[in-house]
């Protein structure tokens, strides 16, 4: 009786899979493939031989879809390895092809650079290049410039090391800076480092072969083992009547198991005794030893040192080197932390929680100066049914990082200007866990620790510690949210007590504190970098600023000292490029393209504001940083290996563009935007507007803060996104910290593997607790409160990892429209005040995650126009709109938890209609107070008019629909 035109459709789709003739089957097996793409032979072979689960045919999906949106890259090894289409569903991986560089049209009166074959005493032509991008840049300001002649610098291949950063203002607009003909270049932030590598604790070279294998462990000698096995001191003997390392293993084995064994005239017996301790139990693995030490190799630590230059070190920030990398190969080195982890690796190894005793908590301050805007009553608006996400509200220090503020430790700089401001500071912060920031009845304010109590006994190594000034202490917060990092300044061994006076801004919010104690609970994973004592493993390094020394352990046999042609970098520059104008006189049309850019430091000891009322906090800076520009464009570039963010769009900006670049191994977020406002006005227009994200490769960001993004943006209105493959992210992979302005567009993207070491988020996320009046929407006559719809289409999610839906609208998010996205993962949430959403036309496959399934709301409410785009009358319902959605519920037939609390009340529900629900059992039900309701229920009360209920289709027949949408 429930069988409208949707649920008759799949019907008949299921009985034409089952049994209609085999062109037909094989046609739903790979529907749609685009027979015009070079990849078509690659992507039929794979549907083909996909296993019979749901989320491997969602994962090949996801492939075919990436290959079809960006051609160019197939096959896309990276995109296959990462969805685990191998591992995980038994294709065949297919084989890599190298890209080339990217080539472009070289302008006839360019200023050519050549970093290894240059002299910049040369004119910097073609044939006499100028070794430097600045001395290039000075060439190109003393051109006269012809109106249509385009000014431009262009790199022949190699690593340019700059020591400044390369800053462009107005008087520079047109420039190009580019490569040559598809030749690789580098622009790199670090220093190459002038290296004269000693010994420092190696195993000694002039050991003998049993002198290693005694220092290895390894104690019988002679021709007397045990255990049937052979001893290292054989192997040695072996190692000596060999031809090489191989050989001697094969005689190892021969020997092994036996109690006697001749060889060259000798007589071992492997089934005696050794002296008291010591045994050859182990197997064979001993007498391996003692072949590779009887070949010049030895175990152990592998310390070498060097001493940095005086007039090298006084370049480094705060005289301290915080990234060192090799050139090439381009290899990052981890800082010498425990435990022991490397950076670019998921997930970090960390300490648990319970090695600390206490968290010591800060004095109590008194309440931020608060910033409150009613807009209830200043305009009716009373959109939202929390009162707080229908106000502007914020709080401020009274002078910058002032110690009694509880917002002290955040800041930001606007011309020139540096204050400290936050929305955790307000009295009036609503949504998730708000209670805390307001410190929960016990501070007037976010709450970051001051230092800490250790358990003696578990971190009894603390105790070898001679000095740990200047030592990072990483903690994450409650949830996995964030990640805080302090700088050690004080360490009291007999107490078991480390304090510190900076640090704990990078994230946006304080930390969970307990509402009846007031003390901080509960207690988080952590680990410690930067501490000389724990230089203890391969590819570890520490530097000691005081003695300028560099302790590295190269990763090779013991004794094995880093070939003298092995140059390594140490970071030093934050900012490699910097764009900056003004909104009066903008930089204009700036385009870097086919360049390189790699060791830039990290940030994360820098300042960092709250943007907005999101929970983020940001560090207003990347390897590009644009401001005050109009058109300028990054294209066909590669960001790897930068520590912090890689391209930043602050305040003042039209028309930015980030196109065919991708973003790996990044410290921080790939790309980001953070304007300004006057407060809660944004009609100055100091924001990045009209910015255009196109067919980038964002994947592994977030070495250093999990919460990062492949896009973030904050006070920043009508961005586009498409065409992006983002994937391998710590949080979300797109975070919208505001609803400021609106009018943005995130289309034809693939998004997956994001929030790996978080949960409560999705791959797409959005916040918006801080109403802002912009002209975004009706234009400058008619400034307001509302921003103009987003549009979120044509995307491909799966919600894995710590993600739930494929697009968390968190707390207040509004007047966004998604539809005809492509979902593994739970659909619509609205918590804590959401209101005038649409979410339409989409197809979700939910499988278990936390239960929010297809829909999960609070109660919406009845207010002033405009609804949606529904309703201009007064009043009028703000509640979201449902509509015409596939949702396959994987593993019950319950759809949604809550239907804002009740399943009568039609005018605090979400409009919900024509929706195609399919469960186990094809009878989908909601949850209604303490009972289920089935749909025919629901309908008998007006509620999801027009919706059908089925059992689940089979994979063939929703991978049609989901091509059908995508377009495939």
């Amino acid at each position: 009786s429930n069988m409208a035109a949707p649920a008759l459709l799949a019907a008949v789709l299921v009985v034409l899979a089952l049994t209609a003739a085999p062109a037909l089957a094989a046609s739903l097996r790979s529907p749609g493939v685009n027979t015009t793409t070079t990849h078509h032979a690659l992507i039929q072979a794979m549907w083909g031989e996909i296993r019979n689960t749901t989320e491997c045919h969602f994962r090949l999906l996801s492939y075919e879809y990436a290959l079809h949106l960006q051609p160019d890259r197939a096959p896309n090894v990276d995109v296959f390895d990462a969805l685990e289409l191998s591992t995980m569903c038994q294709l065949t991986r297919p084989t890599a092809k190298v890209r080339p560089w990217p080539t472009f049209p070289t302008p006839e009166s360019a200023v050519f650079a050549d970093c290894d074959n240059g002299n910049d005493a040369n004119p910097g032509t073609l044939a006499k290049p100028v070794q430097t991008v600045s001395r290039a840049l000075a060439l190109v300001r003393q051109q006269s410039r012809l109106e249509d002649e385009q000014r431009a610098i262009v790199l022949r291949k190699g690593v340019y090391h700059l020591k400044d950063t390369v800053r462009l203002g107005a008087a520079d607009s047109g420039l190009i800076i580019q490569n040559y003909q598809g030749e690789e270049a580098w622009i790199s932030g670090g220093t190459v480092l002038s290296t004269d590598w000693k010994p420092y604790n190696t195993s000694a070279t002039n050991q003998t072969c049993d002198q290693a294998c005694t220092a290895g462990g390894h104690c019988c000698q002679g021709t007397t083992s045990s255990y049937n096995h052979p001893s290292c001191s054989m192997g040695c003997a072996f190692a000596t009547h060999t031809s090489g390392q191989a050989a001697c293993e094969d005689v190892c084995r021969q020997a092994d198991g036996k109690c006697k064994f001749e060889f060259q005239g000798t007589t071992y017996n492997l089934c005696s005794s050794c002296p008291h301790g010591c045994s050859a139990s182990d197997g064979v693995q001993e007498c391996l030893a003692g072949c590779r030490y009887g070949n010049g190799q030895r175990d152990g630590p592998n310390v070498w040192v060097t001493d940095v230059a005086e007039e090298q070190a006084a370049q480094f920030t705060n005289g301290t080197i915080t990234g060192l990398f090799t050139i090439s190969p381009h290899q990052r080195f981890t800082r010498a932390r425990y435990p022991n982890s490397d950076v670019e690796e998921r997930p970090f190894q960390k300490l648990r929680g319970d090695v600390v005793t206490r968290w010591h908590t800060p004095k109590l301050l008194p309440a931020a100066v608060q910033h409150f805007v009613n807009a209830t009553e200043q305009d009716g608006f009373d959109s939202s049914i929390l009162w707080q996400y229908n106000a502007y509200a914020s709080g401020s220090c009274k002078s910058l990082h002032d110690p009694e503020c509880p917002c002290g430790a955040w800041s930001d700089v606007r011309d020139g200007e540096w204050t400290s401001w936050s929305y955790w500071c307000s009295n009036r912060s609503a949504g998730g866990w708000s209670e805390m920031d307001r410190g929960n009845g016990y501070y007037n304010g976010p709450v970051l620790p001051t230092g800490m109590d250790y358990n003696k006994t578990q971190l009894s190594r603390f105790a070898n510690y001679k000095n740990i000034e200047g030592a990072i202490l990483i903690a994450w917060r409650a949830q996995g949210w964030f990640v805080n990092m302090y700088e050690i300044d004080g360490h009291d061994k007999e107490k078991g007590l480390i304090t510190w006076s900076k640090g704990g801004f990078q994230g946006g919010r304080g930390w969970q504190i307990n509402g009846t104690t007031g003390a901080i609970e509960p207690f988080p994973p952590l680990f410690i970098e930067n501490v000389f004592e724990e230089l203890d493993s391969e590819n570890e390094w520490f530097y000691d600023k005081n003695t300028r020394k560099l302790y590295l352990w190269y990763n090779a046999t013991s004794g094995t000292k880093p070939p003298s042609g092995l140059d390594f970098v140490a970071s030093r520059l934050a900012r490699l490029i910097e764009v900056v104008g003004s909104k009066k006189t903008p930089v204009e049309d700036i385009t870097i393209r086919g360049l390189g850019f790699r060791d830039a430091r990290y940030t994360y000891m820098d300042p960092w504001g709250v943007p907005s009322g999101g929970d983020w906090a940001l560090h207003r800076g990347g390897a590009v940083f644009f401001e005050g520009t109009h058109n300028a464009s990054v294209d066909g570039c590669l960001f790897r290996r930068v520590d912090g963010n890689g391209v930043f769009v602050s305040g003042y900006n039209r028309y930015a563009s980030v196109s065919n670049t991708e973003f790996v191994y990044i410290g921080d977020s790939a790309m980001a935007g953070w304007g300004y406002t006057d407060e809660h006005d944004g009609t100055s227009g100091e924001q990045p507007r009209f910015t255009t994200l196109v067919n980038n490769v964002c994947h592994e960001i977030g070495a250093f803060q999990l919460q990062s993004s492949c896009w973030f943006q904050a006070k920043t209105a009508q961005t586009t996104v498409s065409g992006n493959l983002f994937y391998n992210g710590p949080r979300a992979g797109i975070n919208f910290n505001d609803g400021f302005g609106g009018g943005n567009v995130v289309k034809d993207n693939v998004i997956f593997n994001q929030c790996r070491q978080s949960g409560d988020h999705g791959p797409i996320n959005s916040w918006d607790r801080q109403l802002y009046w912009t002209d975004v929407r009706d234009g400058p006559s008619k400034p307001g409160w509302n921003p103009a719809f987003s549009h979120v289409h044509g995307n491909v999610i799966i919600a894995n990892y710590g993600g739930s839906q494929g697009f968390d609208n968190d707390d207040g998010s509004s007047w966004y429209d998604i539809h005809d996205n492509v979902i593994y993962g739970e659909g619509l949430k609205q918590d804590y005040g959401g209101h005038d959403s649409k979410y339409h036309n989409n197809l979700n496959l939910v499988h278990h995650y936390d239960g929010q399934n297809c829909i999960n709301t609070w109660p919406f409410k009845s207010g002033t126009p405009p609804c949606g785009d529904w309703s201009t009358s007064n009043p009028c319902s703000h509640a979201h709109h449902f509509e015409s959605n596939r949702c396959i519920v994987l593993y019950t037939d319950t759809y949604t938890p809550s239907l804002s609390g009740t399943c009568t009340a039609l005018d605090q529900m979400p409009l919900l209609a024509n929706n195609s629900y399919y469960t186990p059992n094809a009878n989908a039900s909601a949850s209604c107070g303490h009972e289920l309701q089935p749909l025919h229920i629901l309908q008998q009360n007006g509620a999801e008019l027009g919706s059908t209920t089925a059992h689940i289709p089979p994979d063939a027949v929703w991978v049609a629909w989901a091509k059908q949408t995508l377009g495939l």
